[in-house]
């Protein structure tokens, strides 16, 4: 009988990364090529740094052994991790060093345990070489705590955490976020002052530094978003072209026409076209279920409203503009965006439960806190590893592969659910700037492409970006302790979304 041989190439191996020990020659090597990076494999042209004093002195203040901190960053786009980890190693060393501080002090990094699993060999080998710390979501080992814990509390080195735990897609809208980042201050503050108390040593305190990171697209004209926007339309049948009256005005830049009569009527032009391209692609979405999965829209909707004990969810009043392109070119009111909102919410409960019914997991938390964990769960079963210390039989490797594709295909409903969850009327219909609005049809696009088996890795790339990271205030950790744990978890994670808020784009 024929053996058919296991390529290696089919079940990628976990990675051994090197946790909390970041390689000098990597630091160096990002700092000679940083630039290159941004603007090569990011899209990003610019990069800039508000607030960089307040950073400076938390850098000085640790290793003075006067306090330690962590970074807390924001999450909205593609590059976040890149461009913090970039940032703390090479463009806020001329500032350490005016302070008369070393530079390359840098950060370590917490990331998930499933990112080296898809990232490639390019993100495999920066977070084994940038002394990644992983994490795992919804479990917190012992050893990978005692990680975080020396690294924090020993060294004035910083540990750095998104604490929205993913991609949230909008500079402009604050989501929810875990409490991750209150929970690691709160325990290393409790071992600095268990120290303190044993030695008579000073007290060390531990803050959070708020970081915000807003994208910009100054260079792009409403043509290149019009251009953009029509691509997506011609995905779904969708014939529609911007007034013969706007089209001089589309040329100009988007920021440089914000305020004006004729960015106004851009504005109320693109609010309408995607309202009627987002209830298209619900359309789409519905069809595919109910053909695929005998997905029961009225029924799921009727489960839906009566969940959130909101009575009817389906909306009332307004035509449809699917299918009417004329309608939204006229800037009538778009088809009812909250219905829209509704089907999505709807269609995204069904997809998690059968995910999660297929992987035999138990759906606990909020929506995003379920995609979460069975992203983690899927992506573990998808590149699983072999028997420890020897090679896979013929038998082992097949059922091995076939493993992966169910993993790989219940995962592409995950995939849906966490971009769809922070899709809302808001987000999509809701747009007053430009780069909001850029940021909306990129998300549109990004759906279209995820219901046919796309993922985040996978979205189209089509506009350039200007990036700037903002240093917010400080959050001492000691001043909501006395309040007890649970009450300071709640306060410190508070300061942290008011601190997010006030670096929201101004």
């Amino acid at each position: 009988m024929h053996t058919p041989r296991f390529e290696p190439w089919q079940l990628k191996p976990l990675v051994t990364l090197n946790p909390g020990k970041p390689k000098r020659w990597f630091q160096r090597l990002i700092t000679a090529f940083g630039r290159d990076i941004v603007r090569g494999m990011m899209d990003v042209y610019r990069l800039d740094l508000e607030g960089e004093d307040v950073a400076v002195s938390q850098y000085r203040d640790a290793r003075l052994g006067k306090s330690r901190f962590i970074v807390a960053f924001r999450h909205p786009g593609d590059n976040d991790p890149q461009l913090m980890y970039l940032t703390l190693n090479t463009r806020i060393n001329p500032f350490l060093r005016k302070a008369g501080l070393p530079g390359h002090l840098g950060a370590i990094f917490l990331a998930g345990t499933e990112i080296p699993l898809w990232g490639g060999p390019v993100v495999t080998f920066a977070l084994r070489n940038a002394g990644t710390i992983p994490v795992s979501h919804g479990a917190l080992s012992k050893s990978t705590m005692d990680t975080i814990m020396s690294t924090l509390v020993d060294s004035p080195t910083p540990v750095a955490i998104a604490p929205e735990g993913q991609v949230t897609y909008y500079s402009h809208v604050l989501p929810d976020f875990d409490q991750g980042a209150a929970q690691i201050a709160i325990w290393a503050q409790g071992r600095l002052d268990d120290r303190s108390k044993k030695t008579g040593a000073d007290p060390v305190s531990v803050n959070i530094l708020p970081v915000g990171i807003v994208y910009r697209f100054p260079k792009e004209t409403w043509l290149r978003l019009d251009r953009f926007t029509a691509d997506c339309e011609r995905m779904v049948g969708i014939d529609s072209a911007l007034p013969a009256e706007l089209l001089r005005a589309a040329r100009k830049r988007g920021e440089g026409t914000e305020g004006t009569p004729e960015g106004k009527a851009l504005v109320a032009h693109f609010r309408v076209r995607f309202a009627a391209l987002w209830a298209r692609l619900a359309d789409e979405a519905v069809a595919f279920y109910e053909n695929t999965y005998r997905y029961d829209e009225a029924a799921a909707l009727a489960r839906l409203a009566e969940t959130a004990g909101t009575g009817a969810v389906d909306g009332a009043g307004g035509e449809s503009l699917v299918g009417n392109p004329e309608a939204a070119n006229a800037g009538e009111p778009p088809a009812d965006p909250a219905r829209t909102e509704a089907r999505f919410r709807a269609l995204s409960e069904f997809a998690m439960e059968r995910a999660e019914r297929y992987f035999g997991v138990e759906g606990k938390g909020t929506l995003r806190e379920r995609v979460m964990f069975l992203r983690s769960h899927s992506m573990n079963l998808a590149f699983p590893e072999g028997p420890e210390g020897r090679e896979r039989t013929w038998l082992e490797a097949r059922l091995a592969e076939r493993g992966c594709g169910d993993a790989y295909w219940l995962h592409r409903h995950q995939e849906l659910v966490d971009l769809a969850w922070y899709l809302t009327a808001r987000t999509v219909t809701e747009n007053e700037t430009f780069d909001r609005l850029v940021e909306t049809a990129q998300n549109l696009m990004d759906l279209a492409q995820r219901l046919v088996g796309g993922s985040f890795g996978t979205r189209r790339r089509f506009f350039r970006k200007a990036v700037t990271v903002r240093f917010g205030e400080p959050i001492p950790v000691g001043e909501s302790l006395a309040k007890g744990r649970r009450e300071a978890m709640a306060s410190i994670s508070g300061r942290i979304r008011e601190g997010f808020e006030d670096l929201l784009p101004r």
